[in-house]
């Protein structure tokens, strides 16, 4: 059984959506080689900003060095196009490893979309979710003015990512404008596993599949039953491979917020990619 202490942390642990400044790590795919179907993965070293996100460098110990060999072995079993990030900044924590899994790479994207912003994406994530609104309403749901509510409709209904009708604002299909089918977070522990189910349980909060990469050990079993018990998923590392123990209860994107700035994120690489 799941222990105690898991229970209380995540029960006393407060995630603020809103306030989210997704900050993600320095590695990831090539997008000018995202047509090649095997992972291709590049590492920069450093700080990179954009928009959305900044780049952390990862910190030398064991746990890197098991992320290391494990995206190594990931290279040759990952099939379609994917971006590699690591340790993103969330209000959640910093998962090891984010996947985002593309499932249209033609999906439409120009030079204004790259401007839109964290309060463009918190509206489109909102009109998703209630499916549409009025302008009074969203300003009223989002704590925010009307005037500035307006402007921000105005760019989406430019944009083409939005509609609106006698006053009612509705987004535009999903299909236009979500592109990732998948968003895999993977939380890697040399030891403390219970830390890394406490952060696998966070991270399902904007992933689609959330899993804890840990060593193969003589509890492995007991393992995989704590982390069955909140929906994560189990990958053990062994010396020359790595192999799924158990399958994590799935949820569909978007998940949240946060999943929007990984996809706008995801758009934007494969934007300046072409």
């Amino acid at each position: 059984m799941p222990s105690r202490a898991i229970n209380r942390y995540i029960e006393n642990k407060v995630i603020s959506v809103d306030t989210c400044s997704c900050e993600i790590a320095c590695f990831e795919t090539s997008c000018s080689r995202m047509n090649n179907p095997s992972l291709s993965m590049e590492c920069s070293n450093g700080l990179m900003t954009d928009r959305f996100f900044r780049f952390r460098k990862s910190r030398p110990g064991p746990e890197e060095a098991l992320v290391q060999t494990f995206l190594h072995q990931l290279k040759s079993k990952l099939t379609g196009r994917y971006f590699v990030l690591r340790e993103p900044a969330l209000t959640s924590g910093y998962p090891d490893i984010v996947l985002c899994k593309i499932k249209n790479i033609n999906l439409p994207y120009n030079s204004e979309r790259t401007l839109l912003t964290h309060k463009h994406i918190r509206i489109m994530h909102h009109l998703h979710h209630i499916r549409g609104a009025r302008i009074e309403q969203l300003s009223d749901s989002l704590a925010s003015s009307p005037r500035i509510v307006s402007r921000l409709i105005s760019d989406l209904l430019h944009l083409g990512l939005a509609t609106e009708k006698g006053g009612y604002i509705r987004p535009a299909s999903l299909d236009r404008l979500f592109t990732l089918s998948r968003i895999i977070s993977i939380e890697a522990k040399v030891g403390a596993w219970r830390k890394a189910i406490e952060q696998a349980v966070l991270n399902k909060w904007f992933a689609s599949h959330s899993y804890v990469l840990i060593p193969n050990q003589s509890n492995i079993r007991e393992i995989a039953i704590a982390a069955s018990q909140y929906g994560v998923g189990v990958i053990v590392a062994q010396e020359n491979d790595h192999y799924t123990l158990s399958e994590p209860r799935t949820s569909k994107l978007p998940v949240s917020y946060a999943s929007w700035l990984f996809n706008e994120w995801a758009l934007r690489q494969c934007w300046k990619g072409t």
